[in-house]
């Protein structure tokens, strides 16, 4: 299988604390880098192909902010916006019950 690296932009570029966003991802995708490109916060992500897709959440948490959505939930990285005048956090929602981080999922007997 190859692997390939897929770029995930944040639905909108008014950032909000706390705002959530749901991306539709490829299964055990692996997020390697969090960053702004042309005013937008992007993810960018390494899987294989041929994986089935999922669904995942992610919350931007300001510097300085106080967020419940953290608890439990995985850091994946930091993006600054406005030309450095706001750091945001993103964090991944973490509620697939396995007690496991998706981004850490070990891979099953079938190399899946």
């Amino acid at each position: 299988m190859a692997r390939v690296v897929w770029k995930y932009e944040w639905p909108h570029n008014d950032f909000a604390p706390n705002e959530r966003a749901t991306f539709e991802m490829w299964h055990n995708a692996k997020i390697r880098h969090v960053a702004t490109q042309d005013g937008k916060i992007c993810l960018w992500a390494v899987t294989e192909d041929n994986q089935p897709k999922e669904l995942r959440t992610f919350v931007l948490v300001g510097t300085g902010w106080a967020s419940p959505e953290i608890e439990g939930a995985a850091y994946v990285g930091t993006a600054h916006a406005h030309d450095g005048r706001l750091v945001w956090h993103i964090f991944e929602i973490i509620d697939d019950g396995s007690g496991l981080l998706p981004i850490y999922r070990p891979r099953d007997a079938e190399g899946r």
